[in-house]
């Protein structure tokens, strides 16, 4: 193990000289001072990011749907592999997806950055609190974030990403600063998890990889190291160089692993037939959309109250309105339809392209000639037979 001392922490933790001409009783009272140790190759935290790094190339692998560019996964792969999100878990009953989402990547950039992350607090953290409490706090605080991340982020959003189960770890850090004496160590640790800490949870922070951030995330699994914290540096006496229970939370990390790992696993077997029989039931049955074009756009305003939650509903619409030139009420319909969270969850990615086929379409319908106000003569698409579309969920 390659074990190496702040040079700052170094020179605030050595024993003074004068240190040997105190009582020897005096001496023996003085507390235990931790001093800050990293470790370049601590064994748990490069566990954990080599795990990390093998779940996102099974994601790359085994896709559901084709990546929204290299190295980018599909919504609909996420999804497969445990993404959170709100309706399967709220409507579908898959409370398992809380566990298995901190597993899952949306991209090569999302996975570098926390692995960047889970690194530097790692390195920090393991030599100083120990294997099991730092895979404890790491399970805590990304199953908090999940919990936090269900009812604050948009329901048509997939979450995903270990960077709950991080900012826990910064979280923490931050409260163990105080198990170090005041001095340059001290201020070492806070600055690491300060730095970290503020623009993770900063609200108008943009995203360097073009994603949404999940802030509710952040915020949950940064309180959830916090209070850890708490909690260890109350139970941590001053003399005793590692913290209580620390076989104990190794076994408890370790079964929460292990179930999150299973939970991965059980949504990627059966998770989406799951889904689909608990949140598509309530579609357009498939007998009524084999009929002929004409007769189906004839149902249009039948199928827009008795099944508003299809998103073929608001297709068929558009398509009415687009032959009857209403372009801004077709442009509507389509927006209805594409904002329609079961889109993500019913139907195959295929639909959703006839879908921005169609938008396209009607756009180009309103584009002028440059120097003119006519409409440019483009030959206008027969739009796509509605009888022909299924909702499959693969």
């Amino acid at each position: 193990m390659d074990e190496m001392q702040t040079p700052l922490a170094a020179g605030a933790l050595a024993a003074q000289p004068e240190d040997r001409f105190l009582p020897q009783q005096q001496i023996e009272k003085e507390p235990a001072k931790p001093s800050i140790v990293t470790q370049n190759f601590p064994p748990l935290t490069i566990a954990v990011m080599l795990t990390l790094t093998a779940i996102f190339l099974l994601e790359i692998e085994f896709p559901s749907a084709p990546e929204t560019s290299p190295l980018s996964p599909a919504p609909f792969t996420l999804l497969t592999f445990g993404g959170l999100s709100r309706m399967a878990v709220l409507l579908g009953g898959q409370w398992f997806r809380l566990l298995s989402q901190p597993l899952l990547h949306a991209s090569i950039a999302h996975l570098l950055s926390n692995l960047f992350g889970l690194y530097i607090a790692g390195r920090i953290l393991e030599p100083m609190i120990g294997r099991g409490w730092l895979l404890g706090v790491l399970l805590i605080s990304a199953w908090s974030g999940s919990i936090v991340s269900l009812f604050t982020m948009p329901e048509n959003l997939i979450g995903i990403g270990a960077s709950g189960a991080i900012m826990g770890l910064f979280g923490l850090m931050c409260v163990m600063a105080y198990r170090v004496p005041n001095g340059p160590g001290r201020v070492l640790l806070l600055r690491y998890a300060v730095g970290t800490l503020i623009p993770s949870l900063s609200f108008f922070q943009p995203s360097s990889t073009g994603m949404l951030i999940d802030y509710g995330a952040h915020a949950g699994g940064a309180v959830a190291g916090i209070a850890v914290g708490f909690g260890l540096l109350r139970a941590w006496k001053a003399e005793t160089a590692r913290p209580p229970l620390a076989k104990e939370m190794l076994v408890i990390g370790l079964a929460g692993s292990v179930s999150a790992f299973l939970a991965s696993g059980y949504a990627f077997a059966h998770g989406n037939e799951a889904l689909q029989a608990s949140l598509c039931s309530d579609l357009i049955p498939q007998e009524m959309l084999k009929k002929s074009d004409a007769e189906v756009l004839a149902q249009v305003e039948s199928f827009r109250q008795n099944y508003p939650h299809d998103p073929r509903t608001e297709w068929f619409h558009a398509i009415l309105l687009d032959q009857q030139q209403h372009y801004d009420e077709a442009r509507s319909s389509l927006q209805i339809a594409l904002a329609e969270p079961k889109l993500k969850y019913c139907f195959t990615p295929a639909f959703r392209q006839r879908l921005d086929d169609l938008a396209a379409q009607i756009n180009s319908h309103q584009m002028p000639l440059a120097g003119s106000g006519d409409r440019p003569a483009i030959p206008y698409n027969a739009p796509p037979k509605p009888g022909t579309q299924t909702n499959g969920f693969h």
